[in-house]
């Protein structure tokens, strides 16, 4: 319905007058549009097969094809994300740490980082996939090998503006492999890596207050409201649930408490998960610090959750890019199982 939309709209800090809607002129260019659709056809694409594009999401793709032009849209856009950027503890103080405030996870079209092999923890960036080298690579599967529905063209010609590929397409290339067990082994995994990674954040998290209350002090909750609402928690077995995205919803002691992750607020301070002392003061945002064993964990569990959302929210589930899928998913499991 029309609230739901402007709603939704609302809930992402968006207003209605501020939405644009994806139309011809998203892809084509408005005033030179060509004169002949169909095959073949002449239609002039507002990114053409020679550019090369330095994204938002803090790498560069060229050689694509008309496929730049799905790229340039569908990648995580909050610039680059991998060990070489983003490895942080108090010896290399040069590097950033991933915080949910300025990471959380890949915006939701990550499909031309995986495609690339960009953008994930953990592994060696830049292991672009094959499909990549396909003429026009995204277009080429998407729409053109992919018929049309019918509803969208006329007797089935012309190019695929629904844009989901068919599995049968892969047989063009492969014989009579059509994809195969690969989408749903992936989507079996990353099923599995969300359950893993839900665990140790719980277990690691219940570890902060554990080291926290050891030296006399506490794990705080602080949220950014008008009140500085504050959760002080000092009984690890208390907190029996915690999911974090770009905030943090926590069950500690019965009761359901949220704020951020970490942050800075003008009249709070520290907010968000913050370590404090005996001397109730604080040391820092459980994000920057270490176990009592010198693993600075929180940062493990940031990247890990940046992977798992990287590969789900790709979509193909390990088809745009195999080998980097396997890679991604395969690493951040091992990461996550040797916790301390």
């Amino acid at each position: 319905s029309t609230v739901d939309y402007q709603n939704a709209l609302v809930a992402v800090g968006m207003r209605e007058q501020e939405a644009v809607s994806q139309t011809c002129a998203t892809c084509h260019k408005v005033h030179n549009p060509g004169t002949m659709s169909g095959e073949p056809n002449d239609v002039i694409m507002r990114i053409t097969a020679n550019d090369k594009l330095n994204l938002p999401a803090g790498f560069e793709a060229s050689n694509l094809g008309l496929g730049g032009l799905c790229i340039a849209c569908h990648n995580s856009r909050n610039g680059e994300h991998n060990d070489f950027v983003y490895d942080w503890s108090p010896a290399s103080p040069d590097q950033q740490p991933v915080s949910f405030m300025d990471s959380g996870t890949p915006h939701g079209s990550a499909q031309g980082d995986m495609l690339m092999g960009e953008n994930a923890f953990f592994v060696n960036v830049g292991q672009r996939a094959q499909h990549s080298y396909i003429q026009n690579a995204c277009a080429n599967c998407h729409m053109e090998l992919t018929p049309p529905p019918a509803e969208l063209s006329y007797n089935l010609s012309g190019t695929n503006h629904a844009f989901e590929a068919n599995t049968s397409i892969c047989q063009s290339c492969h014989g009579v492999f059509d994809g195969g067990n690969l989408p749903s082994i992936i989507e079996g995994r990353i099923n599995d890596m969300n359950a893993l990674f839900d665990a140790e954040l719980l277990a690691q998290t219940r570890n902060y207050i554990a080291d926290a209350v050891a030296v006399g002090g506490s794990l705080r909750l602080i949220d950014d409201d008008a009140s500085c609402t504050e959760t002080v928690m000092t009984v690890p077995g208390d907190l029996t649930s915690i999911s974090v995205g770009r905030g943090a919803t926590l069950e500690y002691a019965g009761a359901t408490i949220s704020g951020p992750v970490s942050g800075t607020d003008a009249t709070c301070g520290l907010v968000g998960l913050v370590v404090y002392d005996s001397g109730n003061a604080p040391v820092g945002p459980m994000i920057e610090l270490p176990l009592a064993s010198g693993e600075y964990v929180a940062q493990a569990l940031m990247k890990a959750n940046w992977n798992i959302s990287l590969v789900e929210n790709d979509g193909s589930h390990g088809i745009h890019n195999p080998g980097f899928t396997q890679d991604v998913l395969n690493t951040t499991q091992a990461v996550l199982l040797n916790l301390p």
